[in-house]
Parts: C-alpha cells; structure tokens; sequence
C-alpha cells in the first residue's frame, strides 16, 4: 500500500494514552493520524466537516461515550477500533460493527495485528462493494462481481469484519462479502457455527455453539437459542 493512504483520528480522555498510542502508530509509515481528541463531541464536530479511514476511540470518556459516539454515526462511514482497559464493552462495540476491540496497555504486537485488518479492510473498501442473497440450505455471495454458491453445511466459521463478513469453508477457502456479522448471524446461527476472528479462531474448531463471537482469548458474548 502507498505511504500514508489510511487516515485516522484518536479520540481519548487520558492523554497520556493519546500520546502513546499516536507514538506506537507512528512506527507505521502508512498511517496518518490527522487529529487527537480528548472526548467524543469534539470529534463528532471534526467529523461533519472530514472524512477519515478509521476512528480509535476510547470508550469510556466524559461527555459521551466512545460506544454512544458510533451510535451517533451508524452506519459508520469508516472503521471503527475501539482502545479501552475494559473487555466487558465488547460485545455491545461489535453489535456495531467495529473493526477491532484492543485492550489497554496495548502492546505492539496487538497493534499490529489490528493495523493489518484494518489495511486489508481499507483495501477491500476500495475494490468495490459486494453482496449476499441468502436462501434455505445455501448463499449466494457476491464477490468480485461475480454470483459464488456456498453451502451452509460447508460453512466453518464466519468472522466479523466491519461492515463485511469472512466466510471460511471446509476446505480452508475464505469468502468475503458485503454484509453485517447481524445479519448473517441471523440466517447461519442454526447451524451451530463459530463466529469471530481467524487469529484466534482455529482452536476453537468443532466448539458446539450458536454464535459465539471470540476476541483475543476472551469470550465476550454469546447466546443460547
């Protein structure tokens, strides 16, 4: 990807964590980090007038929160990656289609497997928009234009990515679509499948669960039919 072409702003009371993290992405040549905040209304403001990639928010702030913030703009019209101490918040972020949840003191490593998502998200975001059709024993996805069958009983797992989702089948192969993690939970959740994200994912293979959503090692929601 070409140098600086992913633009986001920090929003967080503490700024000692303003400056850390703006510190720890700046080690990443092709992020651009316009503006810092230290609440969620002043960057509300910023935002009507400018556009960014993603937004790394705080969640518990004065004035408004960083979980109230996204509210206030969902559909977001950029990634979301919610920066907070608290893990407790995560399944409420991801009901909002956020792109990643890091938990304070975030360590280099973590970032970095949040920053390659988020390039691979912007990335995505740039070839075009795709689609699903869902139908009683199968979907039709969308992808680089063209219409693709997958069967539900082939279906793994499927990991939320934004507002797009990761189908990943029997046979290893990953499907990426144009649809929320809510609604595609909706149709494939009888089907006993694993929901979250792939860096963590492949231990918990042939878990019996009806949408089960797992960051990190942390169980941070789930439900039972």
């Amino acid at each position: 990807m070409d140098s600086k072409n992913i633009r986001c702003i920090l929003i967080d009371d503490e700024p000692l964590a303003l400056e850390v993290l703006k510190a720890h992405l700046s080690s990443h040549k092709n992020i651009e980090v316009l503006n810092t905040f230290g609440n969620g209304l002043d960057a509300l403001e910023w935002l009507k007038d400018h556009s960014v990639d993603v937004v790394f928010t705080d969640i518990n702030m004065p004035g408004i929160s960083g979980l109230d913030l996204v509210k206030n703009q969902y559909p977001s019209p950029h990634a979301v990656i919610f920066t907070t101490a608290h893990p407790n918040y995560a399944a409420d972020a991801f009901e909002f289609e956020a792109l990643d949840y890091l938990l304070k003191p975030i360590s280099p490593d973590r970032l970095e497997k949040a920053i390659k998502r988020l390039e691979e998200y912007v990335q995505m975001k740039k070839g075009g928009d795709d689609g699903v059709s869902l139908k009683p024993d199968f979907v039709f996805v969308k992808v680089d234009g063209q219409h693709q069958k997958v069967n539900y009983n082939d279906i793994q797992y499927v990991e939320a990515f934004a507002d797009y989702v990761k189908i990943w089948t029997t046979n290893e192969k990953r499907i990426v679509t144009l649809q929320t993690m809510r609604n595609m939970e909706t149709s494939l959740q009888t089907f006993q499948l694993t929901i979250g994200n792939p860096g963590e994912l492949p231990k918990w293979r042939g878990v019996a669960g009806n949408g089960w959503l797992f960051i990190d090692e942390i169980e941070v929601y789930g439900h039972e039919q």
